[in-house]
């Protein structure tokens, strides 16, 4: 596991590539409010869906989960994972004691996947990816991943991707380095942020981002509310060819007495 502290000021990123941040003074401590909206669609060539969502505002906890396709019972492997990070996902005590419940969670889910695959034959390689967030009450952000899934977040007009994707490329191939379900376990990525007003921050499945471009899932969230925005992002997957489940999850950060959208 690795741990960067990424308070931004967002420049565009490459491709392939996370936007390298500037450091940023932590403010006083202030009470933030945020909205968050969900959406998840089968996709155009899928039979089931095997993409999973936390979606707690209670307790300022999201994720999505995506079962690895061409494996048997990834629709559980995601499951088997938002269920872990439900029980243990967040705990009071700061930062720190939040990061090492995320940490925690994503230990817990490898080991749940691991031991059902042991225990039903017919479910032997399942696995999925993460990306799960917590926001604190101070406004500090803790995004927990492994796999493919991604984090991104867009402030003052440009997107910067949070996460860097745990591949590997064999024979123009893309596999997985790391995933939830590994012998070796899950070794997810942790990274902090302190947000500010305005910000958005998206999780989302390959399922959008191997049919949407970078660019254009920054001009789909230009759209004020998060609602629509979510609607637009799957929209947009599905209108490229819908080749595999797609799960997004928008979050935005408000102040308690802003009553207008993030982009004014």
């Amino acid at each position: 596991m690795s741990t960067v502290e990424t308070p931004v000021k967002v420049a565009a990123p490459a491709a392939d590539t996370v936007a390298p941040p500037a450091p940023t003074a932590v403010a006083d401590v202030v009470e933030v409010v945020f909205k968050a909206a969900w959406r998840t669609h089968i996709g155009h060539k899928r039979d089931n869906n095997e993409d999973s969502v936390l979606f707690d505002p209670d307790r300022q906890l999201f994720a999505v989960a995506d079962g690895l396709g061409g494996r048997p019972a990834g629709e559980l492997a995601s499951a088997l994972t938002i269920q872990s990070l439900k029980a243990t996902g967040a705990t009071p005590g700061g930062v720190q004691a939040a990061t090492a419940g995320l940490v925690d969670a994503i230990g817990r889910a490898n080991a749940a996947v691991l031991l059902e695959g042991e225990a039903d034959e017919g479910h032997t390689g399942m696995g999925s990816t993460v990306v799960a967030c917590h926001v604190t009450a101070e406004g500090r952000v803790i995004i927990i991943h492994s796999g493919d899934s991604r984090a991104y977040l867009r402030r003052d007009g440009r997107l910067a991707r949070l996460t860097l994707d745990h591949v590997r490329v064999r024979s123009n191939r893309r596999l997985l380095s790391r995933c939830v379900g590994r012998a070796r376990g899950a070794d997810p990525d942790v990274t902090q942020l302190v947000t500010e007003p305005g910000d958005r921050l998206l999780l989302c499945t390959d399922g959008l981002t191997d049919m949407v471009g970078d660019d254009v899932i920054g001009w789909l969230l230009r759209e004020p509310d998060p609602d629509a925005a979510a609607d637009a992002l799957v929209e947009a997957a599905l209108s490229a060819g819908g080749g595999d489940n797609v799960t997004v999850v928008v979050v935005d950060r408000f102040l308690p007495d802003d009553d207008k959208d993030p982009e004014e």
